[in-house]
């Protein structure tokens, strides 16, 4: 089998998929036209075109579906984590501007939520919770010798 790359053209990944597809019916012992009538519903020519990359997203997922591999897909495209970066960057406005708490209760709860006395900007709150964590972590670190 051929290993996929990322220098491959589409066409060369289109052709190491069917091939690799081809492979796995082949070992089921079903042929191309009963795999593509019966277990797919489209005629040969429809599941030939899986070969070039043409298919459709429906005849591509019911083929990897019908040869158990519809579970492969959590590998191949993973879900997406939030990183704690993106909780601590403020939110913008359509026009740029900073999105800035209305009263004082929003204030305090958004200086909870940063673990700072204060609203700060995108630029000086994650610094200093940084230097936070760091001068924390000495401490720890002190009080276990």
């Amino acid at each position: 089998m051929t290993q996929i790359t990322a220098a491959m053209s589409d066409a060369a990944v289109s052709e190491a998929l069917f091939q690799r597809l081809e492979a796995r019916r082949k070992a089921r012992k079903i042929s191309q036209k009963q795999f593509a009538e019966e277990y797919l519903a489209v005629n040969v020519k429809t599941y030939r075109t899986l070969r070039e990359g043409r298919c459709t997203m429906t005849v591509f997922l019911s083929a990897i579906r019908q040869l158990g591999l519809i579970d492969n897909l959590n590998l191949l495209v993973p879900e997406q984590s939030v990183r704690p970066t993106d909780i601590l960057k403020p939110k913008r406005q359509s026009r740029g501007k900073l999105n800035t708490p209305v009263n004082a209760t929003a204030a305090a709860d958004t200086a909870k939520v940063l673990g700072h006395g204060g609203v700060k900007t995108k630029a000086g709150s994650v610094r200093e919770r940084l230097a936070q964590r760091k001068k924390l972590k000495s401490q720890h670190d002190m009080e276990e010798q």
